[in-house]
């Protein structure tokens, strides 16, 4: 998201949206976990995290310059507490006597598509970003690196869903 931020969008409404969208789906994910993860600790520093997020969101929007790293250093800040957050859910699952088989845990998949989705972008952002102060046009050649990422993103999440409903479809006609 930052990468196309960068490289395609410009204009303040273009930066008021991005700096809407990314705490809003932040806000929503961490809602998902706090509804999966059991340990209560975990679940307050998920609390914790979402005001420090919606707070950072105004410094860092107003206190931008023309190009700066303030973008990037915000979506680490999410993809860390995310990757974590996703650590923490496996960490948990792996440790539950309720798992017989972990391939058919919906769950498990919508985790793993945030796992890879979030650790892959950390990594292109940070060289898109680095990338783009020097040549522009290869940071657009290494951000297509992040349309594959969503592609694995939005399969998994799918896959989980399909996962649900078909455990859903064969309880109800059992």
């Amino acid at each position: 998201m930052i990468g196309l931020y960068n490289l395609k969008m410009e204009g303040s409404f273009f930066k008021s949206v991005f700096y809407v969208y990314q705490p809003f789906t932040y806000i929503l994910i961490s809602i998902y976990f706090l509804q999966m993860l059991q340990n209560g600790m975990i679940k307050r520093a998920i609390i914790i995290s979402i005001p420090i997020v919606i707070f950072l969101t105004p410094l860092l929007y107003y206190g931008q310059i023309e190009y700066d790293w303030s973008r990037y250093y915000k979506f680490v800040l999410v993809a860390v507490f995310l990757i974590g957050w996703a650590v923490l859910y496996f960490y948990e699952l792996l440790n539950s006597e309720n798992v017989f088989n972990l391939l058919d845990v919906p769950h498990f998949w919508i985790v793993t598509g945030i796992a890879l989705f979030h650790t892959g972008t950390f990594m292109v952002m940070g060289l898109v970003n680095y990338t783009y102060s020097i040549d522009p046009e290869m940071a657009t050649n290494i951000y297509s690196i992040n349309h594959i990422l969503n592609i694995i993103y939005y399969s998994l999440i799918a896959y989980g869903f399909y996962i649900q409903w078909k455990s859903t479809k064969s309880s109800l006609s059992s």
